[in-house]
């Protein structure tokens, strides 16, 4: 009888053991450094530039004429750099840029959450 309560002790004590870090670390992750208006602007900066490079797609396979591809160039190229300059103002001494996709990343971030690489 104690080797049974003996048993369901240590497998209590182990179960806890490894659910505790699950929980913790949940409960860490709760709170995010970036503010709601830098991450809203830093998806802006990769929509825009997703955007230029589907219309550079577009006009090599021929969807879309000369004149159609300017118009819409010049004015995804003008949002573009709207974009990319109110994401830059972000990324100051919060932020940095990680070494292979230019993903912004909080500081003190050890991976790329853009493409999963060591940050060093």
């Amino acid at each position: 009888m104690n080797l049974l309560i003996g048993g369901m002790a240590l497998a209590l004590a182990v179960t806890a053991w490894v659910i505790h870090p699950m929980i913790f670390r949940r409960w860490g992750l709760l709170g995010d450094g970036s503010t709601a208006d830098a991450v809203d602007r830093e998806a802006r900066r990769r929509v825009a530039l997703a955007a230029l490079k589907d219309v550079e797609y577009d006009r090599a396979a021929g969807k879309l004429d000369e004149q159609d591809y300017r118009e819409i160039r010049g004015r995804l190229e003008a949002e573009a750099l709207r974009a990319v300059r109110a994401a830059d103002a972000d990324s100051g001494s919060a932020r940095r840029k990680s070494h292979t996709c230019g993903f912004a990343n909080p500081s003190d971030s050890r991976f790329c959450a853009g493409c999963g690489q060591p940050l060093t």
